[in-house]
């Protein structure tokens, strides 16, 4: 639920027309926004796995049911960040831990531990900390156009950059934004159905 909660919070500043002429402020949100999404696809990995299980060994077919529901909708959010290369995935990434973080270890290391999805998981490894700045390094370098100036001698195009992947989701006609608005306008209700027991049907 954590990133439906980040986008109820945070998604008036991504579609309300006032919010037109700040780019970068979507921007922000938006890099923000995109680790949730990870975590969706983890809990899916990692966590509601176990509770299915769990639920098996307590017969808990209510449970069971509704965390594959879960899991289905797990599923779509991992499809839906494959729109973006693991490249771009590590730069937004990347983006979102400057905002958040006043201290970068990663910057310190010989090596660099990534996150991104592939093939509907979540992998991680560690990369040698040079190979993970020529990755990001190469948005920071490619020009806006042939005729132009790189990010790092024209800021304003680390936020084209950023802004053409964020529209890229925003525009994104997938059933991942069927399942997202779901949770968004029933949330508690939802909640409320798993924690008795009832059956729930996340139409996706």
């Amino acid at each position: 639920m954590g990133a439906t909660s980040s986008l109820g919070s945070w998604g008036f500043y991504l579609h309300d027309a006032k919010f037109d002429n700040e780019p970068a402020l979507r921007n922000n949100i938006f890099s923000i926004w995109f680790a949730g999404l990870l975590d969706i696809v983890e809990a899916g990995q990692r966590f509601i796995p176990q509770i299915i299980n769990s639920a098996h060994l307590a017969n808990r077919p209510a449970l069971v049911y509704n965390s594959n529901q879960l899991l289905k909708f797990c599923k779509t959010t991992a499809k839906f960040i494959e729109i973006f290369s693991k490249d771009e995935q590590l730069f937004i990434s990347n983006s979102r831990n400057q905002l958040v973080h006043s201290f970068l270890w990663n910057r310190h290391q010989d090596t660099a531990s990534i996150k991104w999805c592939q093939d509907e998981t979540v992998k991680s490894e560690k990369i040698p900390i040079l190979e993970y700045h020529r990755i990001i390094g190469k948005f920071y370098d490619a020009p806006k156009s042939s005729d132009t100036k790189r990010i790092l001698d024209d800021p304003e195009n680390l936020e084209r950059i950023l802004s053409s992947f964020r529209e890229r989701v925003m525009n994104n006609p997938d059933p991942f934004w069927t399942g997202m608005t779901a949770f968004l306008k029933d949330r508690d209700q939802i909640v409320s159905l798993i924690r008795s027991d009832e059956i729930i049907e996340i139409v996706i």
